[in-house]
Order: C-alpha cells, then structure tokens, then sequence
C-alpha cells in the first residue's frame, strides 16, 4: 500500500501544480524550464517552504485543490527520506511515459478511486504484491487463472496499467 500511496502522492502534487500553457514552453515533456522533473520539482520547492510560503503558494489553488494537495503535502512531510527516495524514482519513471500513457495512468487511478473502498484495499494490496515482482514474474501472475478469478475486468485492467509503471525490485 505504501507504494501505490507515494505514488498517488507525487501524482497528486504534481498534476495539481501543473501550470496551464507551461507545457508549450518546454522541449522535452515532464521537463521544466531548467531541465528538472515538473512534479518533482514542485513537491521539493513546496516541501521546502516555510509554513508562511506554503501557504501562500496554496492560496492560488482552488479550495477543493488547495486542500487535496495540502493533504498529500502534510502526508509527504511524515514519509521516511527512504520513502521519499522512492517517491522520486516513482515520479521519475512516470514523467518519463508519453503524455498519452501518463493520461492512461491517471485514468486509472481515477477510477480505482471510484472502486468501493473494500474492493480498493484489495487492488492496493495486489498492486504492492505485482511492484515487489521481477517483470517476468509479475506478467505470470497477470495471466494466471488466479488473477482472472479474483479480479474483474475492469479491476485487471487497473492492476495491468498501474503495475507497469514498477521497474520490479
């Protein structure tokens, strides 16, 4: 779970400060002005704020946005520097897809969001277990009758998408 959390986290901050427009200023996607990942860079600068800054920079947010990213920012600041370490690699191998298979991923996240929070905790669980997998290992587990019992279409889907984004251990 704590691996689908970070990324959520890194996710979450860094769509929520995404500048309109930025985009077109930019070479390469997921790059910013000075060649650094956009979301990454964005939760270190807020992470490094003070209280006062923060704040200030969050007040430019609308309020349902504002206080999901306070939410994840104040969860950020509880991580371990090793979980951080793996946030970042996490954000990384994201902003390194294509913008069409980033969309994918955050599709996908949106609606194991919609999933009854049983079922949720469930994908959650197996998505950790597929991260924790070498690649051939998880692609077995993908196919196997097992996994097409326990999980829906919809639910497969979801795991397929989002466990493709773990480099494996």
């Amino acid at each position: 779970m704590r691996r689908s959390f970070l990324a959520v986290i890194a996710l979450s901050v860094g769509c929520a400060l995404s500048v309109p427009g930025e985009a077109a200023q930019i070479r390469r996607p997921g790059l910013n002005k000075s060649g650094t990942r956009k979301g990454k860079a964005a939760l270190e600068r807020l992470h490094n704020m003070s209280p006062a800054e923060r704040r200030r920079a969050l007040e430019k947010l609308p309020p349902d946005r504002k206080r999901t990213v306070q939410q994840r920012l104040d969860e950020y600041d509880r991580l371990s520097e090793a979980d951080r370490a793996k946030l970042a690699e996490r954000f990384e191998n994201f902003s390194e897809l294509s913008p069409e298979k980033q969309e994918s991923v955050r599709k996908m996240f949106r609606r194991m969001v919609t999933l009854p929070p049983e079922r949720r905790q469930v994908l959650r669980r197996e998505l950790n277990q597929l991260h924790r997998l070498p690649e051939d290992e998880r692609r077995a587990r993908i196919a196997s009758q097992e996994f097409r019992e326990s999980f829906n279409p919809s639910e497969r889907e979801i795991l397929e998408e989002l466990s493709a984004l773990s480099p494996g251990p």
